[in-house]
């Protein structure tokens, strides 16, 4: 799960993005009805959520593969992914953060088929606003 502080910064992340003109980022926070939930088949074939648990299972089977970004601008199709630093593990392994069951560079390839510009910005990146400027610019 992601944590507060987490979603903290990733609520300045989308206020800063959405402050651009036409910009219109949503946030996903991890909830099961995920309002940035994407489906994309190998052909690069995009629907977006939300759709009934039927009609994603037919997809599935249909070559359809769900995508959870952490920010999402579908009508722009851009997409903005905050990845949190890896830690040292001490005791049980907790998942902190995972949508899907597809890698980072997996997820890369279809954003990429399906015609979404991607930025990536690192928790410890101080320098973020300026990437999402040249990003959206």
């Amino acid at each position: 799960m992601m944590g507060i502080q987490d979603l903290d910064r990733l609520e300045q992340v989308q206020k800063y993005a959405n402050s651009f003109p036409g910009a219109n980022f949503i946030i996903d926070a991890n909830t099961r009805e995920s309002a940035n939930t994407i489906l994309i088949d190998e052909y690069g074939h995009v629907i977006k959520s939300p759709i009934s648990k039927e009609v994603a299972d037919n997809l599935r089977k249909d070559g359809f593969r769900p995508f959870v970004p952490d920010l999402l601008d579908f009508k722009n199709a851009r997409i903005i992914e905050y990845q949190e630093e890896p830690k040292p593990m001490r005791g049980p392994k907790i998942i902190k953060k995972g949508h899907d069951e597809f890698s980072d560079s997996d997820k890369d390839l279809f954003y990429e088929l399906a015609g979404f510009k991607q930025l990536k910005i690192w928790e410890s990146d101080q320098d973020w606003m300026r990437k999402i400027d040249a990003f959206l610019e």
